[in-house]
């Protein structure tokens, strides 16, 4: 009987046993019950990648219902991780999705995705940026960069600043010294509101003042809400060096002028400027320093000569205070540009003598400006550039007193010798003299009465103007028989005017000097040149009678002179006293 008592309660306990592992089992499976760390995720505009976790004791998978959504892994057996991935927005406004989580007998479970969208806006790499106060032209700009997932313009205006220089904040009229080449329609937003990087590029110009200036750029654009925003950027320009009023002032202006005009062979500063080649000084001995002692030591004249640049002359010119002769030549590839004369050189007030020469010239300063020079500018040279007319600007209203015109060679092709390949608005100098507008303007320059006008070597077609066009325009005063007894009693035999001349146009009667050789005239020479008082001393078989060798100009016709005299004989038949010694 004890026995059976003790196998009984043995057998017992290994049964409770048994009940109490199954048992633990089933909690087991119970306490896996499906599960997620987060039912809602939130991205940023520019995406990113975001960790859930999974309980379950089950196999699972997950689907996506968007696009710009990755998930990673996308199924699994039994608890785990997995990454939700989201690409980056195009959108201003908020964007949502939904991912489904399906466990094996389990009820599906959803995560709610919400991804913030772009703030329209144009967000600059910089709010301030600082630049020189002058560098050579194809280093005078700056990049800027901006991220952006707008249109924006671009505004520029002055930044109005207190006396010590700083920024008040505020902004003035537009900053003429600042440009940029954007256009609005250069902007790429192929990617919807999605920020991209642009680069702008701003053009400065030189800031010749001993004041540093600013400008203010303002990105223009509207906002979420339709507002009309704008982001600046403040644009600081040092000031130039101080260029006093005096000796020193004016080698340090030199040596500016020489750096920005990027000269072959510059001067040495360390070096007196008396010896500095192609300058020279106001000195004791000169009457007008007798007469204005300030002026001694100053710089009388200056020769600029092999230089590189795309612009006018520098504006430090104006320091040159009492500059009496001004030269600049010979601009590399000066026959491929286009420049025009800034009015700087206008405000000179001894300037009497003006080089320009092989420069790349094609327009002068207006009349208001050029007038400045008219009671002083003597000689004016404006050979090798590209002008395509004679100036209207030069007529002697506006330099009554300019005794010298230069303007040979203005040629962008060196041999042409066919004008009918020629384009008239950009090749060169082109006068057309059997055009009443082109033959009138060459008579006006005619009867200017200058001492020297050289017009060789440029595309001037046609026939000269003949003694009956020079008498009917209205610009001449024709010979008298009081000129040629006059021409008699001056005490100088070579003045002597012959009595042929009595009611023939009186031109170019002080004249010295006349060249319009190795154009494109043809037809017959006209008696006011072959009976004209100077004609030998024009050297004319050289400087006139001498055209292109070409075949043919615009209009088919030969250069070339039909009634070239053999020599000088008939000449000097008229003018006795002018045949040189020798021949007697």
């Amino acid at each position: 009987m004890k026995k059976y008592i003790v196998k009984l309660t043995l057998g017992l306990m290994l049964s409770a046993a048994f009940i109490t592992a199954c048992t633990d089992d089933d909690d087991d499976d119970q306490a896996i019950a499906f599960g997620l760390s987060t039912e809602e995720l939130v991205f940023p505009e520019n995406g990113g990648t975001e960790s859930v976790t999974i309980t379950t004791a089950n196999t699972w998978n997950i689907n996506a219902n968007a696009s710009w959504l990755k998930i990673t892994p996308a199924n699994g057996m039994g608890s785990g991780e997995f990454t939700v991935s989201a690409d980056a927005s195009v959108l201003a406004e908020p964007r949502t999705a939904s991912i489904r989580i399906e466990a094996a007998g389990e009820m599906p479970k959803t995560i709610k995705l919400t991804q913030m969208g772009y703030q329209l806006g144009v967000y600059p790499s910089t709010t301030d940026t600082l630049i020189e106060n002058s560098a050579l032209k194809d280093k005078r700009f700056f990049e800027l960069s901006v991220v952006t997932n707008v249109r924006f313009s671009v505004e520029i205006k002055e930044a109005i600043l207190d006396e010590s220089g700083n920024d008040t904040g505020e902004m003035g009229e537009k900053a003429k010294w600042l440009s940029t080449t954007y256009k609005e329609k250069d902007l790429n937003l192929d990617y919807g509101q999605r920020p991209v990087a642009a680069k702008l590029r701003f053009d400065w110009n030189v800031n010749v003042e001993d004041q540093k200036r600013a400008a203010k750029i303002a990105f223009k654009f509207t906002d979420n809400d339709g507002n009309p925003q704008e982001t600046v950027v403040t644009v600081m320009q040092k000031a130039a060096p101080t260029i006093t009023d005096n000796r020193a002032g004016d080698s340090l202006a030199l040596l500016i002028i020489s750096e920005r005009l990027n000269v072959m062979s510059p001067w040495d500063g360390s070096r007196n400027m008396r010896y500095w080649n192609g300058v020279k000084l106001w000195e004791n001995t000169d009457q007008e320093v007798k007469d204005n002692p300030q002026m001694k030591g100053r710089v009388r004249s200056v020769l600029f000569s092999m230089f590189q640049t795309e612009e006018s002359v520098p504006a430090e010119v104006i320091h040159l205070k009492y500059v009496e002769t001004l030269e600049f030549f010979s601009n590399a590839n000066n026959g491929l540009k286009s420049i025009k004369l800034g009015n700087e050189v206008c405000q000179l007030e001894y300037l009497k003598n003006l080089r320009l020469d092989a420069y790349g010239l094609t327009e002068l300063p207006d009349i208001n400006e050029l007038k400045k020079l008219g009671d002083k500018l003597e000689v004016l040279s404006l050979s090798s550039n590209n002008f395509n007319k004679i100036p209207a600007v030069l007529n002697k209203e506006i330099l009554p007193n300019l005794k010298v015109l230069k303007m040979n060679a203005n040629r962008r092709r060196d041999v042409v010798s066919d004008l009918t390949t020629l384009d008239k608005d950009k090749d060169g100098l082109y006068l057309d003299l059997n055009s009443y507008a082109d033959k009138r303007r060459f008579m006006e320059i005619l009867a200017w009465e200058l001492d020297t006008l050289q017009l060789s070597n440029n595309y001037i077609e046609g026939e000269l103007p003949t003694d009956k066009d020079l008498s009917d325009s209205g610009l001449f005063d024709l010979y008298t028989e009081e000129d040629i007894k006059a021409s008699h009693n001056t005490g100088d035999k070579k003045d002597e005017l012959p009595e042929i001349l009595v009611g023939t146009p009186k031109v170019m009667f002080k004249t010295k000097g006349f060249t319009v050789n190795l154009n494109y005239l043809h037809g017959e020479i006209p008696n006011w040149i072959l009976l004209h008082p100077q004609m030998a001393d024009w050297n004319s078989f050289t400087f006139i009678f001498t055209q292109e060798d070409a075949k043919s100009d615009t209009k088919g016709n030969l250069p070339g002179f039909v009634n070239i005299p053999k020599d000088f004989e008939e000449y000097y038949e008229l003018y006795p006293n002018k045949r040189p010694t020798w021949e007697n």
